[in-house]
């Protein structure tokens, strides 16, 4: 957020000297306001990194500004056209795309406002940060930055993505190392054969399940519907030859009262070519061992099939791919 000689100072005299009881308190100033996380004191205090940074409302906000801002003088005079400019950024940048977010901006779009509306040493004020691009924009024009967001997860990834004092070798050796145990663990349920060769699943398009409403033949709403890359509204059932629709079909439910969704394609990648193909006997195998397993990947099966989109929604996105 800015000089860290100053950060440094700031921690020291607050923080480092603070007794828990005073944290308690600073909470306590808070927590009945609407937007309070709920949880425990405890974890909020686990949380966070006081005072730059707290999963809930910044009692040290004043001190920051003290430090940092100074008193608004009418006297002085502030005259800024409004911006205008070409503010077009692409997303390639490794800081965009280091994560997703919703509505997530290009720090370097953000910059040139920044440069436009401020001096440098200025405070920027995001009361909407998300995962902090704002902040990140407002470092690298030599400003300063307060950022705040409802989500604890978007506060907490704005923090790190806004911190100074980080050891970008032991990020990489951490990412590494969770990404290897997550390999041992759940590789097993990427795997995919195709003509002899082995590969990697990336991701399963679901089919809704439908029932002919004449001859009652189950049929997988993709298998009939998508034409040529392109999803028809009307389509032949194979068991009776009766033209039917997906609002004349009758929708199959499971046991627990979803729509009842089964595998129609995967996505793989194999021999270093990416490409979707029909799922054969094994892999109906590996989905059904997917079933069975009592680990957290069933658990993350179970919901994303239920937060799952519509089959016509799946069929178009696949027809772009």
């Amino acid at each position: 957020m800015g000089n860290q000689t100053k950060l440094n100072k700031i921690e020291e005299d607050t923080f480092i000297n603070l007794s828990k009881i005073q944290i308690i308190e600073g909470i306590k100033k808070y927590n009945t306001a609407e937007g309070f996380p709920l949880g425990e004191v405890d974890d909020l205090i686990m949380l966070s990194d006081p005072p730059l940074y707290t999963a809930y409302p910044n009692p040290y906000i004043d001190l920051f500004c003290k430090e940092y801002g100074s008193e608004y003088d009418e006297n002085k005079e502030y005259n800024r056209e409004p911006f205008v400019g070409d503010v077009s950024e692409g997303k390639g940048n490794v800081i965009y795309n280091g994560h997703t977010y919703h509505t997530k901006v290009p720090h370097k779009a953000i910059i040139q406002f920044i440069e436009h509306y401020t001096e440098k040493g200025d405070i920027v004020f995001d009361g909407f940060c998300g995962t902090g691009m704002t902040g990140v924009a407002a470092n690298f024009v030599t400003r300063h930055s307060i950022l705040s967001d409802l989500s604890p997860i978007a506060t907490f990834i704005a923090k790190n993505n806004t911190s100074e004092n980080v050891d970008l070798n032991a990020v990489k050796s951490k990412i590494k190392e969770i990404l290897n145990e997550v390999e041992k663990e759940f590789g097993w349920t990427y795997k995919t054969q195709d003509k002899g060769l082995n590969g990697k699943i990336n991701y399963v398009i679901w089919s809704d399940v439908f029932l002919c409403p004449h001859c009652k033949l189950k049929y997988l709403f993709c298998d009939l519907a998508i034409q040529k890359e392109t999803v028809s509204t009307e389509y032949v059932c194979p068991g009776c030859s009766s033209k039917i629709t997906k609002s004349s079909s009758e929708r199959v439910y499971t046991s627990e009262g979803f729509a009842k969704q089964e595998p129609f394609l995967m996505n793989v990648t194999i021999n270093g070519k990416r490409y979707f193909k029909k799922l054969d006997e094994q892999d109906f195998l590996l989905l059904k061992n997917i079933e069975g397993d009592k680990s957290p990947v069933r658990s993350l099966i179970q919901f994303s099939s239920i937060l799952n989109t519509s089959s016509g929604e799946l069929a178009l996105r696949m027809s772009v791919l």
